[in-house]
């Protein structure tokens, strides 16, 4: 029977703000389905149900004191945000709702298909993400959830629908789980979108709400898909697979323009798994964005191995301001055990290369690595302040279903199917995969890690370094300073609020 389906809602499940945490960003993936739903004449707008209007900025320490409140909001039916979900819900009026699912927001997106089918149930609920790519089986045993994206989500979506309105069997939709008489039935996986070109800008102004937002939070620019590393502990090779794709440098520069006019956005952010992969390609990039002179800055993700000092100063020229570098651990064995090949020497070479040309860099760290002693977690403190970061990262290691380590501490009993995924938050004391220390030892070490993190983080130097490498954004947007500065006062402790 065909659907009339017209009103698409996408909704990101909220997490960080029931700690009151700063969630203040676009969600990027349910930008670009809604571009391609658009493109398809249906009508798509994104929910954000982790922002709030009065973010913290908290330091770890406070970040741990909080993590239980996740837990206690799932539990409380009347918590005031699943009431704002179903009045936006309703007020929207969907006929399909996607839902984005990380493994920790997986039980909030059971309480949204929840809301969804208690307002209306004939919306149809489909669920995507990481979480539904790794464990589809899982995600449709809840009666809720309708369908399940896997992989990569855009034509999928579109296609399921496209189906579902003109009667056309589901089998053809590559990608897609669902359930039927007989069971769950997982089509075929969909073929990587070749020519990245082609897929529309993320719809930034379907949003709701988007003028609560500052300008920095709508620069978030995905330039490349795919990664060829193997870490062990990472799942983006489920969504991205392990072939790298590139957008055009002038594609992406088009972007950059689009969102400048649109919000006014001078921050931007790459978060391409390793954004400099491709020397060539970032000195190409970095030579044409100096040639525009759009006054803007710049930060993004990659690794120590794949930067040197001509990558480095050609950065500095285009206006990047803001690297983050993923450190891991500072124990030799647990680089190994994890696949991070790059040799602490050439973590520190770069860390100077970055002080030399004095661009603010961030590390992300991890403690509870399986088979992790406590003189390995003291090597990681260590090296963290050998290597002296402007901010320094702290992540309590989360095993993620279908990376190598999830499969490793499957077959040891160690994890299982079926988790408490409300738990597996970086940030949860309860996530010790250790194997090799008890969860009270567990505990106090990872309050002596997080005393030792702020104290790098909150040094008057460092908040200093931060500062300046914004000074071209707060010249054309002094009211970016002005939020700055709030969130200081506010990570200090000074204030109760970051905006």
């Amino acid at each position: 029977m065909n659907r009339d389906i017209k009103k698409v809602l996408l909704i990101e499940p909220p997490f960080q703000r029931f700690s009151g945490f700063k969630c203040d960003w676009f969600p990027l993936g349910l930008g670009y389905i809604a571009a391609v739903l658009r493109d398809n004449g249906f009508e798509a707008g994104i929910y954000n149900a982790d922002f709030h209007t009065a973010p913290q900025y908290l330091r770890y320490a406070k970040l741990l004191e909080k993590s239980d409140n996740y837990s206690n909001a799932l539990n409380d039916p009347s918590h005031p945000v699943w009431a704002e979900v179903k009045g936006v819900i309703c007020s929207e009026t969907p006929d399909v709702v996607g839902i984005s699912v990380k493994t920790v927001k997986f039980k909030a997106a059971q309480i949204i298909a929840k809301i969804c089918k208690s307002v209306d149930k004939n919306i149809i609920v489909v669920a995507g993400g990481p979480h539904c790519t790794a464990l589809a089986d899982q995600v449709l045993a809840d009666g809720n959830i309708d369908y399940v994206v896997r992989g990569e989500g855009e034509f999928a979506f579109v296609r399921l629908l496209d189906s579902l309105k003109r009667d056309i069997s589901l089998q053809l939709v590559d990608g897609l789980s669902y359930r039927n008489d007989s069971g769950v039935v997982h089509n075929k996986s969909r073929t990587p979108v070749p020519d990245l070109d082609g897929i529309p800008f993320p719809a930034r102004d379907s949003l709701i709400n988007r003028s609560l937002y500052a300008p920095e939070a709508f620069g978030d620019i995905i330039t490349s898909r795919g990664c060829p590393f193997d870490c062990a502990y990472c799942a983006s090779h489920l969504t991205w697979t392990k072939k790298v794709r590139y957008r055009s440098v002038a594609n992406i520069l088009l972007e950059i323009k689009a969102v400048m006019r649109a919000f006014g956005t001078r921050q931007f952010t790459f978060w391409d798994d390793s954004f400099t992969l491709s020397k060539k390609r970032i000195i190409e990039f970095c030579n044409a964005l100096a040639d525009e002179k759009l006054g803007i800055n710049w930060g993004c993700n990659t690794r120590f191995d794949l930067l040197d000092e001509e990558v480095i100063r050609c950065m500095k020229r285009a206006g990047c301001n803001n690297v983050e570098l993923g450190v891991e651990s500072g124990s030799p064995r647990i680089l190994e055990l994890i696949r991070k090949d790059v040799p602490v020497r050439k973590m520190q070479n770069v860390a100077m290369l970055l002080r030399k040309y004095g661009l603010y860099w961030s590390g992300f760290f991890m403690v509870g690595l399986p088979t992790e002693t406590p003189d390995d977690i003291k090597m990681t403190i260590d090296l963290m302040k050998k290597l002296k970061p402007n901010y320094a990262t702290f992540s309590i290691f989360t095993p993620y279903p279908g990376t190598e380590l999830w499969q490793m501490l499957l077959q040891k009993g160690l994890v299982t199917a079926n988790m408490d995924w409300h738990r597996y938050s970086h940030q949860s004391r309860t996530n010790n995969f250790t194997s090799t220390i008890d969860n009270v030892e567990f505990a106090g070490i990872v309050d002596e890690v997080s005393k030792a993190f702020d104290a790098n983080n909150n040094t008057v130097t460092n908040i200093c370094k931060k500062a300046l490498s914004k000074t071209t954004v707060y010249l054309h947007s002094p009211i970016e300073f002005v939020r700055d500065v709030r969130k200081y006062l506010n990570y200090a402790g000074i204030t109760s609020k970051g905006t």
